[in-house]
């Protein structure tokens, strides 16, 4: 399948661009491949960049709110008042809206995340990307989708 990566001055973000359809010979079979069947992910940590990757067409984007995510302590990111705007400016578009609740948990920051995943579920967020086992239970408790963030580390549970 044939892949161009493409750079958008406006945001920084790098895309992974595939022709709409396309045929592959794999042995003696032809096979179709959709390029639909890849998600485009955008990061986001404010309107501005939630903008941009709206208009450079993701498919989903990620986004953290408060201190437990990753980007907590980048120069601009969302709070939780904040959460409702976005996945309305996400619906309107189209696009899957995916939080972020990728650090480790210690006991001081359950509630917090009891409180983000809660408004998460209310609001309609498609998914989070957790990291931590708790994390995991407690978005599974609110029947939220999860999936499984990058900065995941093996656990025995």
């Amino acid at each position: 399948m044939r892949a161009d990566v493409a750079f958008c001055a406006r945001s920084r973000l790098y895309w992974l661009v595939l022709a709409p359809k396309q045929t592959v010979n794999r042995g003696n079979r032809l096979n179709s491949i959709d390029a639909h069947s890849v998600e485009v992910l955008a990061p986001a940590g404010d309107f501005a960049t939630l903008q941009a990757a709206i208009d450079a067409g993701a498919d989903a984007v990620y986004f953290g709110l408060a201190q437990l995510n990753m980007r907590a302590r980048a120069r601009r990111t969302f709070d939780l008042p904040d959460l409702p705007e976005i996945m309305q400016r996400l619906c309107r578009a189209g696009i899957k809206g995916y939080l972020t609740l990728n650090t480790l948990l210690y006991d001081h920051d359950l509630p917090l995340a009891r409180r983000l995943l809660a408004a998460a579920e209310r609001v309609g967020v498609n998914a989070v990307i957790v990291s931590d086992m708790a994390a995991i239970q407690m978005a599974r408790a609110q029947g939220l989708e999860v999936h499984i963030s990058t900065q995941q580390s093996v656990s025995n549970f």
